[in-house]
């Protein structure tokens, strides 16, 4: 193969063939050269020069794996920064189909909320081979079971969004009073719906009420009693009737609901 440099170390596997490898540095006469075959693992340092030679007739089959000296950190292409999350009409009302995007995901409200209900009461039963709906299916659960976990998590992220559409549209640009106060009354039923969901499944739950920034937001949060969720969710409730006007049978929280 023709000489190549790069700036990252590989470590290589060889699985058939046999050959050699010339590494240098930039500047050095002569180069460092080793022997290879079938079985043999050897690295090779980033920012140095080398060329893999192979001695046989036949191709030689090597696995490559690299890795750089410092932790990738590359900025996400799917989220935006909390602190630009919410800045103006348009992002308000982007957060608020965010929200309810959190409902549909397949660990909520799209598949496994739904599912687990059913299978717990009986009302469906596991033909498939997944071990954590088999627990659900014998109320049997452990608490490592994936799919609980998931359910748990699912209903904390439209909690921390509805957090932020509460915490920061009061504050937002560009809107009149009344589709100012929809969203916020959507935001409360949704808050309301998820922590419902949360206190029917595991009793008493950590009750949080603003954003969520950073893992250091949430490190001390304990449980609440049953009680006290209960007292959150009809407060939430109603500030939810009393912002919301919205009549029209659509896909979002509305005055009848």
């Amino acid at each position: 193969l023709n000489p190549e440099k790069h700036m990252y170390e590989e470590i290589m596997v060889v699985v058939e063939g046999r050959g050699t490898t010339e590494i240098w540095s930039d500047g050095q006469a002569k180069p460092h050269t080793f022997e290879w075959q079938r079985g043999s693992m050897f690295s090779l340092p980033h920012n140095t020069n080398h060329r893999i030679i192979n001695a046989a007739s036949r191709p030689a089959l090597i696995l490559v794996a690299s890795g750089c000296n410092s932790i990738l950190d590359t900025s996400p292409k799917d989220t935006i920064p909390e602190s630009t999350a919410i800045t103006d009409a348009q992002s308000a009302r982007a957060a608020l189909a965010g929200m309810y995007s959190a409902l549909q995901s397949t660990n909520s409200y799209g598949e496994e909320l739904i599912e687990f209900g059913d299978l717990s009461a009986d009302n469906a039963y596991n033909s498939g081979t997944y071990t954590s709906y088999l627990e659900a299916d014998l109320n049997q659960l452990r608490s490592n079971n994936s799919t609980i976990f998931d359910i748990w998590t699912s209903q904390y992220e439209a909690i921390n969004r509805a957090n932020e559409i509460i915490s920061k549209v009061p504050a937002v640009d560009g809107l009149d009073d009344t589709e100012r106060a929809e969203i916020e009354g959507e935001a409360y039923f949704v808050r309301a719906l998820s922590y419902h969901n949360l206190v029917k499944l595991f009793g008493g739950v950590p009750i949080k009420l603003t954003p969520t920034a950073s893992v250091s937001d949430v490190g001390n949060e304990t449980r609440a009693a049953v009680a006290d969720v209960y007292t959150q969710i009809l407060k939430d409730l109603d500030s939810a009737s009393a912002f919301v006007t919205n009549t029209e049978p659509q896909t979002q929280a509305t005055e009848g609901a």
